[in-house]
């Protein structure tokens, strides 16, 4: 099972000057960040299209996956597991008003676009789990989430985990990178054929 090893939460909303909130430990080998963990993780984005963004710091051991989670961002990723060599590592998640940029729109509705940045390249495998608010879902067999790769959308194969009142909660996992830019869309079904020739599922 995947270990926790978080040690400082900060998160903003945008609408101000940023706050840092102080946030505090928890879970197993914690330790002490000072605000910046496994080293710096800036957005690329646009201050204006930053909703809300929060940061995780963590440890990971080889052999281990560490398992980061997100608890202020409402919807979107709540959960980021990770492996890779023995390291201090940092992940950033921006919520987005709009689409990233030097990126077009994802195909069908979209839901979110966000972002997730990694202080580390030396990670082996990136997964995550994330949640969309229900009553903006009709058919949750039709969401997908989607990565910007070599110029174009590619839908990451996405698994339905569970529901509740407010939200659907989904799995996914794509490449790992330092920047990774995605969206979470429903395919329409009206445009279903135009949309699957448009797809290119990614196989990862």
């Amino acid at each position: 099972a995947s270990t926790p090893y978080i040690s400082k939460t900060y998160y903003f909303t945008l609408d101000k000057a940023p706050v840092n909130t102080g946030g505090g430990s928890s879970g197993g080998s914690s330790r002490s960040s000072g605000g910046g963990g496994g080293g710096g993780v800036a957005s690329v984005e646009d201050f204006d299209n930053i909703v809300m963004f929060e940061k995780r710091d963590g440890t990971i051991s080889v052999g281990k996956d560490i398992t980061l989670s997100f608890t202020t961002l409402g919807q979107g990723i709540y959960q980021v597991i990770l492996s890779g060599e023995s390291q201090d590592v940092t992940v950033r998640i921006d919520n987005l008003k709009h689409h990233q940029k030097d990126v077009t729109e994802a195909p069908g509705k979209t839901l979110l676009y966000s972002d997730v940045m990694i202080s580390s390249s030396r990670i082996k495998s990136f997964s995550f789990d994330f949640k969309l608010n229900k009553t903006d879902i009709t058919n949750t067999e039709n969401v997908k989430a989607y990565v910007w790769e070599n110029n174009t959308w590619k839908a990451l194969e996405t698994n339905v985990i569970n529901s509740d009142a407010s939200y659907v909660y989904f799995g996914a996992s794509s490449t790992p990178a330092k920047l990774t830019k995605l969206a979470f869309v429903e395919i329409e079904t009206s445009n279903s054929e135009e949309t699957t020739a448009k797809i290119e599922l990614a196989k990862i």
